[in-house]
């Protein structure tokens, strides 16, 4: 069986929080307060946080029979076949790392 990652580390990309522009939902018009600028005071964004914004990008050649398994191995863990190829090379170092 393989290990699940939680359903929030499932997707390979975390896409930016929505600012409220005014006039959404909620909104009464004008009444928009602008979103305000980071304190002095508050933690700086961690390493972790933007490992997961930062990412190379890089060409893999595989055989179509090991794509085809990964489509396969990737749509039955519910990721797609990038995020699932990411997490097998986690997990991987994870292990060698470990021991």
């Amino acid at each position: 069986m393989h290990a699940r990652l939680p359903a929030d580390r499932r997707t390979a990309c975390f896409a930016p929080a929505e600012q409220d522009g005014g006039g959404g939902a909620g909104s009464s018009g004008g009444d928009s307060v602008p979103p305000r600028a980071p304190d002095e005071d508050e933690p700086h964004e961690t390493e972790s946080a933007r490992g997961a914004r930062e990412r190379k990008a890089f060409l893999l050649r595989v055989s179509p029979q090991v794509m085809a398994e990964l489509r396969t191995w990737a749509a039955a863990e519910f990721r797609s076949v990038n995020a699932h190829i990411e997490y097998l090379l986690v997990e991987a170092l994870r292990r060698r790392r470990d021991g």
